[in-house]
């Protein structure tokens, strides 16, 4: 048995595979640490918009659920899904952001699930959104386009 304390984290949701285990955390953060030791090997900002257009003025008043990340991974991508309906698709190779949107408005987003190349993510109001990611090759590089179809439920 192993256990890791963060005295000055609060963990909210985990994925884990061989490699990473990846715990979302309550203020808009995904930390990465090595399974076997607890040792933090990255910190992903899940909500740069946030920083970014909030530079400098008061944050708008949101419910405590707001900054919870929720996560899941496959062998290539990190999905990450904020309380305040902030979803980002990571490249695990080297953590670099690849798509970031709020494709159900201001909704909390309830689920992330990635399956081979399919994205699917459920607001707080009923919808789900199911996106289709696209690898394009463009001189040598790869790039990831994302098409979404929203579905209400």
């Amino acid at each position: 048995q192993r256990v890791y304390n963060f005295p000055n984290t609060k963990g909210f949701y985990l994925a884990c595979d061989n490699q990473t285990l990846c715990m979302g955390t309550r203020d808009n953060r995904t930390i990465l640490l090595e399974p076997s030791t607890g040792r933090q090997v990255a910190c992903l900002d899940c909500d740069t918009r946030r920083t970014e257009a909030g530079a400098g003025t008061e944050p708008p008043a949101q419910d405590d659920e707001s900054q919870d990340v929720q996560l899941d991974m496959t062998d290539s991508v990190i999905v990450t899904a904020t309380g305040s309906g902030v979803v980002t698709e990571w490249r695990r190779e080297d953590l670099q952001m690849i798509y970031q949107d709020s494709h159900h408005g201001e909704q909390s987003i309830l689920g992330v699930s990635v399956v081979g190349d399919l994205l699917v993510t459920g607001g707080s109001l009923g919808s789900l959104a199911v996106l289709t990611v696209l690898a394009v090759l463009v001189e040598d590089a790869k790039m990831r386009e994302l098409t979404m179809m929203m579905i209400n439920v």
